[in-house]
């Protein structure tokens, strides 16, 4: 019956975010785990939320493909639609088993927990803690999604949006029409990353572009 502490900005370790050519070597070596990392990435997700997608919450066809996370999912409690890039939304589709249910775990298999990722970042030759104690986890994955739209121009109500955050500016919240963001958009400007051969640049490339699987 104890109240939850208010554990905002108490973090014990800082987390810093995924460059792109990290992000890239980690791909190259997740094997079957890389689709969860994307999904985890380019979908802002929790890890919590992205283990309990199940097929039917991925909508997957017409023009706006979108996942929706089950308020009892959320840590918000909070039912929150996120757009999905063209290249995830492909690798969703050619992942789904034949004969899967709706019901069925959507990432099953392909999603790497904090004890396998560390064992990837090793293999990927990627520093768990930098020399100012920054770390880089699953979790840095979110971190990771709201730097690289910052960076590439997604404002920031449809970042908010996308993370699911509580607004701290009432007027953001109440008087910012969300149909009029242009959300779609803004979850495309994030950029596509790929499984790189180690030695290469990672290639950035904008939604609705083909991409090597």
């Amino acid at each position: 019956k104890l109240e939850k502490p208010d554990a905002k900005g108490k973090q014990v370790r800082e987390s810093r975010a995924y460059t792109q050519k990290e992000f890239a070597q980690l791909l190259s070596v997740a094997g079957k785990f890389a689709l969860g990392y994307q999904f985890l990435l380019y979908t802002a997700s929790r890890w919590s939320e992205a283990y309990a997608v199940v097929w039917d919450d991925l909508h997957l066809d017409g023009d706006a493909p979108y996942v929706l996370l089950r308020e009892q999912t959320t840590k918000s409690d909070k039912q929150r639609r996120v757009d999905l890039k063209a290249e995830l939304v492909e690798l969703l589709r050619s992942a789904r088993p034949e004969g899967a249910s709706a019901t069925d775990r959507a990432l099953k298999g392909r999603l790497a927990d904090y004890d396998l990722c560390r064992k990837h970042l090793t293999r990927a030759g990627i520093q768990h803690k930098d020399g100012l104690g920054r770390v880089v986890h699953l979790h840095a994955l979110r971190k990771t999604w709201q730097t690289w739209g910052a960076d590439n121009g997604v404002n920031q109500r449809a970042a908010q949006d996308v993370l699911g955050h509580s607004d701290a500016n009432l007027t953001a919240k109440i008087y910012t029409d969300r149909a009029g963001l242009g959300l779609r958009a803004e979850v495309a400007k994030v950029p596509w990353v790929v499984a790189s051969d180690r030695s290469a640049q990672p290639s950035a490339q904008k939604c609705g572009s083909r991409s090597p699987v």
